[in-house]
């Protein structure tokens, strides 16, 4: 039996594990660190976060070991990050971040991985939902396609992302 993870490696990014009959096995959060706090040119306050190296490996490392155990294989799928225009440049450098994090974590652990555009796995994927929003349209779909997996927040996109992604593996994998 094949394995298919999904990461969505954005900073709220998550990873997750679907079987080869499109079913959530494993749902991990991406965590960040607090580094500290500064100001904003408004006077507000603001947390900068990175991303946790250790919860990353962790998500990968059990992924590994569930797949292990059960002496399946493994394939994951990364979202592809890349610069956007008009982005800040402090966002793109922790989303770069958080990239190369999650690719290094991959490297480490020796686990075979393909590197998948937002745009690629969202056209098919996403080709059915309604509305212009993407976030919303993922989450849709997460909900119909995986209705066991918990995904009653708009801040649950991540999750979402993160399903869906491995699910176009899989598909991708069947020749669907």
């Amino acid at each position: 039996m094949i394995l298919y993870g999904g990461i969505d490696s954005g900073m709220d990014g998550a990873v997750a594990l679907v079987d080869q009959y499109g079913k959530c096995v494993r749902m991990y959060d991406s965590f960040k660190i607090d580094v500290g706090k500064g100001k904003t040119k408004g006077g507000k306050k603001k947390v900068n976060n990175i991303p946790e190296t250790y919860s990353m490996a962790r998500a990968i490392r059990m992924c590994r070991a569930y797949a292990r155990k059960r002496g399946h294989s493994l394939i994951f799928t990364l979202e592809k990050q890349q610069a956007m225009p008009k982005q800040g440049v402090v966002s793109m450098f922790k989303i770069g971040l958080s990239y190369g994090c999650w690719l290094g974590c991959l490297d480490s652990f020796k686990i075979k991985y393909e590197l998948v555009h937002p745009r690629t796995w969202q056209t098919k994927i996403l080709k059915d939902a309604r509305g212009t929003d993407t976030k919303a349209r993922s989450l849709n779909v997460g909900r119909r396609l995986f209705p066991d997996v918990p995904l009653p927040l708009k801040g649950d996109h991540n999750k979402s992302d993160a399903l869906l992604i491995a699910e176009y593996t899989r598909r991708m994998d069947n020749g669907c």
